[in-house]
């Protein structure tokens, strides 16, 4: 009896029916936009996302940048004040403890033909709290002959001097002849060693053009310039005008003295 040999394949004679045609479709459709979604609209969704953030941010920076460009003259304006302001509070102090300079000022403010300053002594400067800055402070000690008119005139101009000079103690005795003496005690306060301020040049212009005598005639080996001579060191030198000074005369009419001591009576501050 002979076996019957099988086809190697089978073939499917039943053709797909219309509604699995459509089911397969449906099927197709679905896998291809699952993997649309997946692949190409999710990330393009998410970097929509951040560009709209990113926006968003960047809209508020503008909106401040407007605000603050819309505010521009005003903020220059106060600048401006503040700058102002900054120059006039630092114009009362001195930028460092320049002794020259502290005399040309004195000079100025002595230059009064009835007083008679028969000295002045420089004190050690010694560091002082004023609030939370610590500033610079000598103390000045200037004995003097006057008459009491001339004495409230001399007071007046150290009062309303633009440096800040104080007057710490003042004492005053009449003697004989109907005049006072006595001693007029100075507080000078400067800024050196503070941020942000740079020492300033001594100003001799007014010594130099006036008939004033110079308080520095009294030393040795002084050397007495003209307006000429200061023209050519400022253009040489880059605005610096020096003297030459020696301080090892004794019997002149400045000295110089290691009391530190603080007196305290009677102060007056400008």
């Amino acid at each position: 009896m002979k076996m019957m040999e099988l086809p190697k394949t089978l073939k499917l004679k039943r053709q797909l029916s219309r509604r699995e045609k459509t089911l397969l479709t449906l099927l197709g459709i679905t896998v291809v936009f699952l993997v649309v979604f997946r692949l190409i609209i999710n990330p393009q969704y998410k970097q929509l996302e951040n560009l709209t953030e990113e926006k968003k941010q960047y809209t508020e920076k503008i909106l401040n940048m407007n605000t603050i460009l819309k505010k521009e003259d005003e903020i220059y304006n106060e600048w401006n004040n503040l700058h102002r302001q900054r120059g006039l509070i630092l114009g009362k102090y001195f930028s460092n403890m320049d002794q020259p300079q502290i005399i040309y000022i004195l000079n100025e403010l002595l230059n009064n033909e009835d007083l008679d300053i028969l000295d002045i002594k420089f004190n050690r400067p010694y560091e002082e709290q004023i609030g939370q800055s610590t500033v610079k402070v000598m103390e000045i000690s200037i004995p003097y002959n006057s008459t009491y008119d001339d004495l409230l005139n001399t007071i007046k101009k150290i009062s309303s001097s633009q440096k800040k000079i104080v007057i710490s103690d003042l004492t005053i005795d009449r003697d004989n002849d109907g005049f006072v003496i006595g001693d007029i005690n100075l507080k000078v306060y400067s800024l050196e060693g503070m941020g942000g301020i740079h020492e300033e040049i001594v100003d001799i212009e007014t010594i130099l053009n006036s008939d004033k005598v110079s308080p520095f005639e009294f030393f040795d080996n002084y050397i007495k310039l003209n307006n000429q001579d200061v023209n050519d060191n400022l253009e040489d030198e880059g605005s610096s005008v020096s003297y030459s000074n020696s301080l090892d005369n004794k019997n002149s009419n400045i000295n110089s003295s290691n009391n530190s001591n603080n007196k305290n009576n009677n102060s007056q501050i400008i």
